[in-house]
């Protein structure tokens, strides 16, 4: 796994971006690395948190300046998004071109959360053709999903 400020150029192996929750622990991070892992993934997991922040700057630190994280997410493969903060959010890869050319993206909202942010739902009406996958083991499926189909692409 890659994590700011360590330096990422892509080198021909797959590539998935880990986006989404940042709060209320991040967890799922090492969740869906392993999930990849197991699955016989062998590409590289991009982390936009770093592993170990500086001494005083606390667990956001990767977050200034955002340019690991704009530059890294442009050359992931599949941007795996788990309980985004919301529909603008998701919209704007695609409204901002990040996904331009081959990546590609998966988008998933934990059971437990779901109905209480009603966020699938809205995610939906934004977004109609995007399929709001529902536990992280089936969005990491969906992330390997797109990879195959990329690679045979």
């Amino acid at each position: 796994m890659i994590h700011p400020p360590e330096p990422y150029t892509p080198d021909g192996r797959p590539s998935v971006y880990l986006a989404g929750r940042a709060v209320d622990g991040d967890e799922w991070r090492e969740q869906a690395a392993t999930l990849l892992a197991t699955s016989g993934y062998d590409g590289t997991v991009l982390d936009p948190f770093p592993r170990h922040p500086a001494a005083g700057t606390g667990r956001f630190a990767a977050w200034a300046p955002l340019g690991w994280q704009s530059t890294t997410i442009r050359c992931a493969d599949v941007v795996l998004f788990w309980e985004p903060a919301g529909p603008i959010t998701v919209a704007d890869l695609y409204s901002r071109q990040v996904l331009s050319g081959r990546g590609s993206l998966v988008v998933g909202w934990g059971p437990d959360t779901a109905w209480r942010s009603g966020m699938p739902g809205r995610l939906h009406h934004e977004l109609p053709w995007l399929t709001v996958h529902t536990t992280l083991a089936a969005t990491v499926a969906a992330a390997l999903q797109q990879l195959a189909a990329l690679r045979a692409a």
